[in-house]
């Protein structure tokens, strides 16, 4: 049985909900793991070293997103009126 808990959080252009990034974190227990402000903060900044060349960040938005129900190398984007992930 897999006892890892896990936080994810997702930076995306608010005016298409285009995912840009993606920030993962995963502990022994979810007290180990970031409070969502954070798992935010730590987003952005890890975006802004790793994100592609050329994606403007200035504009960018984060959303912490369930991790129970993330699937990995799904494609998602974000609905921006909703803040809501959806399927891509």
């Amino acid at each position: 049985m897999d006892t890892t808990h896990r936080a994810i959080a997702v930076i995306y252009d608010p005016a298409t909900g285009d995912i840009v990034h993606g920030h993962y974190c995963e502990a022994d227990s979810n007290e180990d793991l970031p409070n969502k402000e954070t798992l935010e903060q730590a987003a952005l900044e890890y975006a802004k070293r790793h994100a592609k060349k050329g994606v403007d960040l200035s504009k960018a938005r984060v959303l912490s997103v369930d991790a129970a129900s993330f699937r990995m190398n799904h494609k998602y984007r974000v609905d921006p009126k909703l803040k809501k992930l959806i399927d891509g």
